[in-house]
């Protein structure tokens, strides 16, 4: 959970120092008592304070972990909006270098001269700018539709 929560705020860029209000929801009962064992290491490394439950959220952002659903309100400490604009700036980044990939990896020619080597590396390449894209795609579409 506390891997889950602090990738979230990188992705988003979440200032490291800020305390993010969050609740849980669909608790399943081996993991609310796991998180209740963990609660005090689980709110310091993670950086999360209780969310009152009258409190609105004005920008939640879903975390899914074994077993729970932590939803953190970051919407006082992130303009979303423009995190949204930014995140759709860097998926177009990597989807333009995957269609330089595609172009090259399915080009016969490059295939046939090529060595061997640099056309694993190519793919690896390709793989690992896949991995990020999706990686920064699942922070966007986190985000939601109202940001």
């Amino acid at each position: 959970a506390i891997s889950a929560i602090r990738g979230m705020r990188s992705e988003i860029n979440v200032p490291a120092g800020a305390y993010v209000p969050y609740l849980v929801k669909d608790v399943a009962p081996e993991a609310e008592a796991r998180f209740a064992r963990h609660r005090d290491h689980l709110l310091r490394l993670a950086r999360i304070t209780p969310l009152q439950p009258s409190a609105p959220v004005a920008g939640g952002v879903q975390v899914v972990v074994e077993g729970a659903t932590f939803v953190l309100d970051v919407g006082d400490v992130v303009d979303l909006g423009k995190e949204k604009a930014r995140l759709g700036k860097e998926i177009a980044k990597f989807d333009a270098e995957l269609a330089k990939f595609a172009a090259k990896l399915g080009n016969p020619g490059f295939l046939a001269k090529a060595k061997p080597e640099v056309i694993d590396e190519q793919r690896e390449r390709e793989a690992e700018a896949r991995r990020d894209r999706d990686r920064l795609k699942a922070a966007f579409d986190r985000l939601g539709p109202a940001a």
